[in-house]
Formats: C-alpha cells, sequence, structure tokens
C-alpha cells in the first residue's frame, strides 16, 4: 500500500517557520555540534524552505494499493514514481501538482524484484529480480524496451555515469547499468539500454554479495554495501578505484567498518543530492550518516526497541505516544522484524540535502542534521 500524505496542508495551528525553528533534538545523536550566529540562521532558512516543499499532514491523505507488499519505491528525475511489489508487479505513476495519477502497469517479474533503479537523468528504468530476468523500461514512453536473461542470479542494480552524471560525465561516457552478483562478491557493468547482457566490466572491490548500490552524480563514484556491512566507494570508470576529491587513503581512517563491527546487515541506503553525505540503515535498527569526503561518521539515530523505551519513559514530548498506543505499535514493530519477507527499513535525504527521513515506531521522522533537528513527525496521531 502506498501512502500519500498532502504536500500543501500543515498541522492546525502550525506555520512552517515553526515547524524549522521549534523542533525537538534529534533522537540518540552523536556528532558535531550545530553552527551558530548567521550561518545557523541561513541553515534554517533552508531548512524552512525544504520543509515546504514536503508532506505536513497528520495523517495519509489516499491510499494507492498493490495486491502484494510493495518492496520498492522511487522518483525519478522527470516526476515518475516507479512502485514494485513482491508478487512482481510493477506500476507507473505520474507526479502531478497535488497528488499522483496511475499510469501504466507491467507484470515484470514471476519471482519478487531483486534491485530497481532509475537513470540519473530519469528516462530509463531498470529491474532485476531472482528469475535471472533483467529489464529496462523507457519511463518518457512507458514502454520496456529491453529484456535480458541473464546467466547468473541479480541482485540489486544501479545505472551509473552518462547523461546526468554531473561533472564527471563526458561526451563518450556510457549510461551503464551496474548489477550485483546475489551469489558472488562481484558487480557487472552492462550497456542494459542496449539490451546487450554481456557485461563490459566486472567490478571486485567486494568479499561478499553487494546487498546495495548508490550512484553518486556529483563524484561520479559508486558506495555499495556487502552481506558483512562492509562499505565501499569505488569510481564508475576503470581502474575503479577511489573517486577524486575524498580525503583518506586507507580505509582504516575512516568509520566505513561500522556496520561490520556491529554486526549488522545494512538494509537501505542513500546519497544525498549533493554528493556530500551519504546514510545507511542496517539491523541493528540505528540510522548512520556518513560525512563521503572523510568516510567519518556524523551521526547516529538509534531506533532500537531500548532507546524507544527510554524515549517513551524520560524523552522529549514529541516522542511520547499514549502508554496503550506506544504498547500497540512495539507489538506490531516486533511481529513486523521478525518477519524473513518484511521489506526493510528505508531512508531518504530531501531534494535539498538538508534534511533526512527515516522510518520509527512513532511515525516518519524528519531531521535536520546539521542541528540534528527533529524538525517534523509525520504518522504520530
Amino acid at each position: 500500500r502506498l501512502l500519500f500524505c498532502d504536500m500543501k496542508r500543515t498541522r492546525d495551528g502550525e506555520s512552517e517557520t515553526a515547524a524549522a525553528e521549534d523542533g525537538s533534538p534529534g533522537p540518540s545523536d552523536s556528532g558535531g555540534a550545530p553552527a551558530g550566529g548567521s550561518g545557523a540562521s541561513r541553515v534554517g532558512a533552508t531548512v524552512r524552505g525544504a520543509l515546504a516543499r514536503l508532506p505536513s499532514a497528520e495523517m495519509y491523505e489516499r491510499s494507492y494499493m498493490h495486491r502484494d507488499w510493495v518492496t520498492h519505491v522511487l522518483v525519478t528525475r522527470t516526476d515518475f514514481v516507479a512502485t514494485a511489489s513482491r508478487d512482481g508487479q510493477l506500476k507507473f505513476w505520474k507526479k502531478m501538482p497535488r497528488g499522483i495519477e496511475f499510469v501504466k502497469h507491467f507484470r515484470a517479474h514471476m519471482k519478487p524484484f531483486a534491485g530497481l533503479a532509475a537513470s540519473p537523468d530519469g528516462s530509463l528504468l531498470a529491474s532485476t529480480s531472482a528469475d535471472r530476468g533483467l529489464k529496462v523500461f523507457d519511463v518518457l514512453a512507458f514502454d520496456m524496451i529491453a529484456w535480458i536473461k541473464l546467466d547468473f542470479t541479480p541482485g540489486v542494480c544501479e545505472w551509473v555515469g552518462g547523461a546526468g552524471a554531473g561533472a564527471h560525465a563526458n561526451a563518450s561516457s556510457r549510461t551503464l547499468l551496474a548489477v550485483a552478483d546475489a551469489d558472488s562478491p562481484e558487480v557487472r557493468l552492462l550497456d542494459a539500454a542496449s539490451g546487450e547482457g554481456t557485461p563490459l566490466h566486472t567490478v571486485r572491490v567486494h568479499s561478499a554479495p553487494v546487498l546495495l548500490l548508490r550512484f553518486s552524480p556529483p563524484f561520479g563514484a559508486v558506495v555499495s554495501a556487502d552481506a558483512r556491512g562492509v562499505l565501499e566507494y569505488w569510481c564508475a570508470t576503470e581502474p575503479f578505484g577511489l573517486p577524486a576529491g575524498v580525503r583518506f587513503q586507507f580505509k582504516t581512517e575512516t568509520d566505513l567498518y561500522a556496520v561490520a563491527k556491529a554486526r549488522a546487515r545494512p538494509l537501505a541506503l542513500a546519497v544525498s543530492p549533493d554528493g556530500e553525505h551519504f546514510a545507511v540503515c542496517a539491523s541493528d535498527l540505528k540510522v548512520r550518516l556518513f560525512s563521503f569526503r572523510t568516510g567519518k561518521t556524523r551521526r547516529t539515530y538509534d531506533e532500537s526497541s531500548e532507546s524507544l523505551h527510554a524515549l517513551q519513559k524520560d524523552g522529549d514530548d514529541a516522542y511520547r505516544l499514549e502508554a496503550f498506543d506506544f504498547g500497540r505499535r512495539m507489538a506490531v514493530e516486533r511481529e513486523y522484524r521478525a518477519s524473513p519477507e518484511a521489506p526493510p527499513a528505508n531512508v531518504v535525504f530531501d531534494s535539498s540535502g538538508q534534511l533526512l527521513l527515516y522510518a520509527s515506531v512513532v511515525g516518519v521522522k524528519v531531521v535536520a542534521f546539521e542541528s540534528s533537528t527533529l524538525v517534523r513527525l509525520l504518522g504520530k496521531v
């Protein structure tokens, strides 16, 4: 089920200025102190502008249905929304000034989706599945343009390089599709838009199967995470080494082993629009915010049961629920986490790169991470 929040309405009695300036401290935060003086005022204005573009209703306004669990949701630069469900169904929606409108429905795969990715310019969409199928869609024409049968079981996929790849793109670069091998540490680079299934390159930077891939157009680099929790950076072009602009030479100088040290499994990965930050949500129920250039952890937000109970008991009113409601939500959360087939938690940046959004028991949290301030909470009623 897709839940759509009204983009225009604000809570009764709340102004956008109040939402930004009266936010509560972020949850279980560790990291640098917020900036002060005129810089803090400029950040506040930026945050207020970003909040004005985000949902503000207490509850969702409409429900758009799939027949099974929705496992993937993405929005393209061309203002289309693609949603995929566990039964292999893919739906396209058009983002309108108010709400979204259904466009087209595909029976894309016979098994659950492994990956769903849009190209940097928003013109192409690719999907992979355990049925060894790779399909490529023309987003603007709502048409499937390639169906490739792979000789390996694909995992996640991500478009890298080419048009829309920022300063690191060049006239001769092609938009290649990076496809992880679900059974090995390898990542294959394919010219999928042409319908060719033969890998052009094979990238070997991990020692375990890759679970997450995200391309950073400003740096022309890929951030990836494997089943052991190890994070890696690599350029989208040969020789696939560290990208320019990073301020470390060895990973021991960074926190890129933080998830692995916690013996956690990475569940979601997001890169900010300016490429300066990326965030990882892991099975230890922590959201970690990293600086891309240094590889250091800037913030850690703890959503574990222990942290939630502590916040319910002694935390800010923004986190507290009625005792009965809190108990009910925790029971639902435990049941959800116990299911191996449940879609993983997610984390995303807003379009300004100033706000981090992720789900919690008390609602969807919107955090201004520079000041580590909770500026909005959706779904707490």
